[in-house]
């Protein structure tokens, strides 16, 4: 089973994507340091026969993850052309909105990184 690790950013603003092959597909974990929860989940498949990419999307209560999951699940399902789950908790206390630009300025940088990267997936 092949697995990648990528991160961007330092402290609570440190933004991690874990990922993990299962069978004919890839499950991704999206977490910042100290935050880690489960506050959405995506699921991306990619449709062979049209070429579209289509994303299923579940949001805890009072939770915002869901964009973060949403753009992981449909650029890496994609890309890749595999289905993809993500899996995203990221959560400051009291967060400012030069901390949320950041942290979600980190999680573009990761999901860049792991396309680049992560060609064995």
């Amino acid at each position: 089973m092949y697995h990648m690790e990528v991160s961007e950013g330092e402290g609570q603003e440190r933004v991690i994507l874990k990922a993990f092959e299962m069978g004919d597909g890839i499950i991704v974990f999206v977490f910042n340091e100290g935050g880690a929860h489960i506050g959405a989940v995506a699921l991306g498949e990619f449709d062979s026969d049209t070429g579209r990419t289509s994303v299923s999307l579940l949001t805890r209560k009072g939770h915002k993850d869901d964009k973060v999951a949403y753009e992981v699940a449909y650029r890496l399902a994609k890309a890749k052309r595999r289905p993809v789950c993500v899996v995203c908790g990221l959560h400051i206390d009291q967060i400012t909105a030069e901390q949320m630009e950041r942290l979600l300025k980190n999680a573009e940088k990761v999901t860049e990184r792991a396309l680049v990267i992560g060609e064995a997936l």
